[in-house]
């Protein structure tokens, strides 16, 4: 959905994906960049992860209630600049 979005913006050309074998080629490394960044702000929007981070809440039990993969909450996690007690041990 991000490369769509980011795609979107630079062409009135819309396409369709259906396997992402090569699929850097399309928009290149930045664009892969954004769509992992845009994915993440809509699985695990910034508020909510700062809700559950004051909560003390770890980086596994928040993958969980958001259903990502850990790797993609703690990169989250980062990117916003939060630790939690389970990012520091990972």
């Amino acid at each position: 959905m991000g490369h769509y979005v980011r795609m979107s913006a630079k062409t009135n050309e819309y396409k369709r994906v259906d396997v992402c074998d090569g699929f850097e080629e399309v928009g290149g490394e930045a664009d892969g960049e954004y769509a992992r960044e845009f994915a993440g702000g809509l699985l695990m929007p910034k508020e909510y992860v700062k809700i559950l981070a004051d909560l003390w809440m770890d980086d596994l039990e928040m993958a969980l209630r958001f259903r990502v993969p850990r790797e993609a909450m703690q990169t989250r996690l980062r990117c916003l600049g939060i630790r939690t007690p389970g990012l520091e041990m990972a």
